[in-house]
């Protein structure tokens, strides 16, 4: 049986103590890109650019985490998952709790760039294929 899960953000003044519990999860999912490092990913949270979510047990231990960036635009304030590592943060129980969580931040749609193993899981959850990023370096 899977243990509870409960879905919370994590305060910049409590980075330095949780992220030994999510560096893993956060290095994990930036082996997939090339667009920023763990470390780097640390420095957008510690400056509030990016919010870091966090699926903890009932003895704080962390199962998963995510960041986001949040944009406001002219018809939707726009939750973006930048990273996601674990098996904590896309579960039923857990995403029905990110949700609740987004909407009382005022956000009205969540996105995300994926590979197409995490678009299946994603689309598990009533998340829909949107478009395909492709690039070339210059």
């Amino acid at each position: 049986m899977k243990p509870f899960l409960k879905i919370q953000t994590v305060d910049i003044k409590y980075l330095p103590q949780v992220w030994p519990m999510v560096q893993a999860y956060i290095e994990a999912a930036t082996k997939h890109t090339e667009d920023y490092s763990a470390d780097q990913i640390k420095v957008f949270l510690s400056t509030g650019a990016w919010i870091l979510i966090v699926a903890v047990d009932e003895l704080q231990q962390a199962h998963g985490a995510a960041t986001i960036s949040i944009e406001n635009g002219p018809n939707h304030r726009t939750a973006m998952i930048t990273t996601i590592g674990g098996k904590g943060i896309i579960r039923k129980d857990t995403f029905e709790q990110l949700h609740f969580m987004l909407k009382s931040f005022g956000v009205t749609r969540l996105q995300g760039f994926a590979r197409d193993s995490l678009v299946r899981l994603y689309s598990q959850h009533g998340l829909v294929k949107k478009s395909n990023l492709v690039e070339i370096k210059i």
